[in-house]
């Protein structure tokens, strides 16, 4: 990410008629979509896709909820960034967005780059039991720190704003931690 912030610092802005392009574009995109968006369903065939099957969706909820191969947090820190817990209402996309950002997260900072929850479930009677097995794999440790682009602003400067430094552990919140420091030195555009 840091990478990508810095490309973004010295690219070249875009000229006013690029711009102007794409703002007309959008509307005429809009309009395409909305054209094509319009389809005729039959009264009787609405009601069979709003009832059973969205009755069954709504009736699953969260039952037990097991870690395995964790040996960094226990179930316990798991959990609780998870965020949730028995009797809560599954929905498999909420879950897997959790694990791939709260959970991921704890394991950022502490330097397992290399995490992976694996997600697998049983249904019975409308309680999902849930298993994840994590995979922690080894910590990542940050090589050469290298400062491109800056023509005004010595190096020095900037990396006397980061929070890490080479040999360190990854971490994901040193990170942001260092870009909003370099962000609040006001000497670099946004864009």
């Amino acid at each position: 990410q840091i990478k990508k912030r810095i490309q973004m610092m010295i690219k070249e802005r875009s000229l006013p008629f690029n711009k102007l392009r794409f703002f007309i574009l959008i509307p005429l995109t809009v309009i395409m979509l909305l054209s094509f968006s319009y389809i005729n369903i039959p009264n009787g065939n609405l009601n069979d896709l709003n009832g059973n099957d969205k009755n069954i969706i709504t009736q699953q909820s969260i039952g037990k909820i097991s870690w395995s191969g964790n040996t960094v947090y226990s179930a316990k820190i798991l959990n609780k960034a998870l965020g949730l817990k028995s009797g809560d209402k599954y929905i498999h996309e909420d879950v897997l967005k959790r694990l791939g950002n709260e959970v991921a997260s704890l394991y950022l900072d502490k330097g397992y780059v290399f995490h992976k929850s694996d997600l697998t479930t049983q249904i019975s009677n409308g309680i999902v039991d849930m298993n994840i097995f994590v995979t922690e794999g080894e910590k990542a440790i940050i090589g050469e720190i290298r400062i491109k682009g800056n023509t005004t602003v010595p190096g020095n400067e900037i990396l006397n704003n980061i929070t890490f430094k080479s040999g360190d552990f990854f971490s994901k919140e040193k990170i942001i931690t260092s870009i909003k420091s370099i962000a609040a030195m006001g000497k670099f555009d946004p864009e």
